[in-house]
């Protein structure tokens, strides 16, 4: 009967550990990527091709906590708008391979890096929750610089397409 105690308070130890590794891996991703890497992996798949036609404008998003995201804009059909939104552990360039896409179909684009990725300061991550909160602010800010007529898509790959999911009531 002791080895029996022993072998569950190890078990329920153990399901501890994993589930504290777990959580703090999701919620901290203890890599983010240097510049170098970036634009390392951009060039090796090739996300960059066709890029050089249009221009990005760096653009700052405060959210209602004062809390900053980093993103840019590429202006092309002044009414028609993209917000893309990458996901965990990514950053707004891994955007740019959907981007482009968009782009051509003639869309105006908006991409940004969400908390703790990227060029934002480094906070907790949710996976889509509070991010949407955000989101939702950025599309009423995009509204607000180019007019309360356009239209909006939403696009997004793993935790920015729940995210984008989130938006849509």
């Amino acid at each position: 009967s002791s080895i029996a105690l022993l072998g569950i308070i190890a078990f329920i130890t153990f399901n501890i550990f994993i589930a504290n590794l777990m959580a703090d891996s999701m919620c901290t991703p203890k890599h983010f990527k240097t510049k170098e890497e970036k634009d390392s992996e951009i060039a090796q798949c090739g996300h960059r091709d066709g890029f050089d036609d249009y221009s990005r404008t760096p653009i700052e998003f405060v959210m209602p906590d004062g809390y900053v995201i980093h993103g840019d804009y590429s202006l092309n059909n002044p009414k028609k708008f993209v917000i893309c939104m990458h996901g965990h552990t990514s950053n707004r360039e891994s955007s740019l391979k959907y981007a482009y896409s968009f782009y051509r179909l003639g869309y105006s684009l908006v991409f940004f890096d969400h908390r703790s990725h990227g060029d934002n300061v480094r906070d907790y991550v949710t996976m889509g929750y509070r991010e949407h909160f955000d989101a939702l602010e950025i599309i009423k800010q995009v509204r607000a610089k180019f007019g309360e007529d356009i239209e909006i898509g939403l696009f997004g790959c793993s935790m920015g397409g729940v995210t984008s999911l989130l938006c849509v009531n």
